[in-house]
């Protein structure tokens, strides 16, 4: 894991000692990050305001100045979930690789966080969403959509004709990423890194659809 994946994850080391300075804006943030530190040890169930409020060191009524309640405090997890992901996933740093590498490693880093953060994985993608945190998850995967749509670019495929390659194997190859994942976090299937990549690369491989087989 990266350390800026660290660094999006837990902001303020000491949440006691730097609450009663801290800004309205750091407050909340203090709050995500004693929520999401209760939810790598339990699942959401245990993540409570007054659990919160108690690791904190202030009562639970205060917490509602920052987030709104039980279902706030989740959507702000979740928020900062997206983020973990995002700067777990990201492929800027890699500028040199082409469409395949990045596809490859951008689901790599996706399964990786799935394994490092599996309540909060959880939470984000099998338990009912609301609007706001469905459109997170699509915002996610247009990353993936783009990808999709420059390879079958390269091959030559008309624009006109991309939506149907795209939206297929964009969403086969979430659905085997999401699999993937579930199986591990779940240890009903017990991979080391390299074998996860080797896996990922296997899969990547027979989901592109050849020109000429969309209606197969």
């Amino acid at each position: 894991m990266s350390s800026e994946s660290q660094n999006t994850q837990t902001r303020i080391n000491d949440p006691k000692a730097d609450w009663d300075s801290a800004t309205p804006e750091q407050r909340r943030e203090i709050i995500v990050d004693v929520a999401i530190s209760i939810l790598n040890e339990k699942d959401i169930s245990h993540v409570t305001i007054r659990r919160v409020a108690s690791q904190i060191g202030v009562g639970a009524m205060t917490l509602y100045t920052y987030v709104d309640g039980q279902q706030g405090l989740r959507t702000a997890i979740l928020d900062r979930g997206f983020e973990i992901m995002d700067s777990h996933c990201d492929c800027d740093e890699h500028p040199k690789m082409n469409n395949h590498e990045s596809w490859v490693e951008g689901c790599t880093n996706y399964v990786e966080f799935a394994v490092h953060y599996p309540n909060l994985y959880t939470l984000m993608f099998t338990h009912p969403l609301d609007q706001h945190e469905l459109a997170n998850i699509q915002s996610h995967f247009e990353r993936w959509r783009h990808d999709v749509h420059e390879y079958y670019s390269e091959l030559g495929i008309k624009e006109e004709d991309m939506q149907p390659y795209v939206e297929r194997t964009t969403r086969d190859c979430w659905v085997a990423m999401h699999g993937l994942a579930s199986l591990i976090i779940s240890q009903r299937l017990q991979l080391n890194e390299q074998e996860i990549r080797q896996q990922i690369e296997t899969l990547i491989e027979r989901l592109y659809i050849e020109p000429g087989q969309i209606n197969e």
